[in-house]
């Protein structure tokens, strides 16, 4: 969703490839810079083509849980994001959404009212490089900092997985 709330011809978004097999969106992929992508495998062209991509000026929009929520908060974040950040050396901007839930907008569309959405940005940051032992652990602690930065800027209600998480706390002062 950040990805349509700013006209920018720089972003480019991973989408699911089971997507790029329906035309309407295949079609509207073209437009919009999206890039299929295997979430559940390793998907090596993909990430090369995507630190290509920002090498060349072009900015990664990812949902790091690679799937919309369905409860409303925060699910588990998925390790590709914090891999990304690591590997490339690009700060990490986190951004939050409210107003998506799919049961609001679809009952606003079907009464033709508006949806109020909120988006909050919060500081880049940079994930370091990972380490050459403990990658697995070190991808995890960054995937939960991913993750934690952006519970912090979601009400607590949203925050999911990561509303007890103690880089939550660390992060907010409480």
């Amino acid at each position: 969703m950040v990805y349509f709330a700013i006209d920018r011809t720089d972003l480019f978004i991973p989408v699911a490839e089971k997507f790029g097999k329906i035309g309407w969106i295949r079609w509207l992929g073209k437009h919009l810079n999206f890039l299929f992508v295997d979430r559940f495998n390793p998907d090596l062209k993909a990430i090369r083509k995507m630190i290509s991509l920002m090498e060349n000026g072009k900015c990664l929009v990812i949902a790091p849980e690679g799937t919309r929520s369905l409860t409303g908060s925060l699910n588990e974040g998925k390790p590709g994001v914090a891999y990304l950040a690591a590997r490339s050396g690009f700060p990490v901007v986190p951004a939050a959404i409210t107003g998506t839930a799919d049961k609001v907008v679809l009952a606003n569309v079907r009464r033709f009212r508006k949806s109020y959405i909120t988006l909050t940005g919060g500081q880049p940051f940079i994930i370091p490089p990972l380490p050459n032992k403990d990658r697995d652990a070190a991808l995890q602690k960054y995937t939960d900092e991913i993750m934690c930065r952006i519970a912090v800027l979601l009400p607590e209600k949203y925050r999911g997985v990561y509303a007890q998480h103690p880089m939550l706390k660390e992060l907010s002062g409480k």
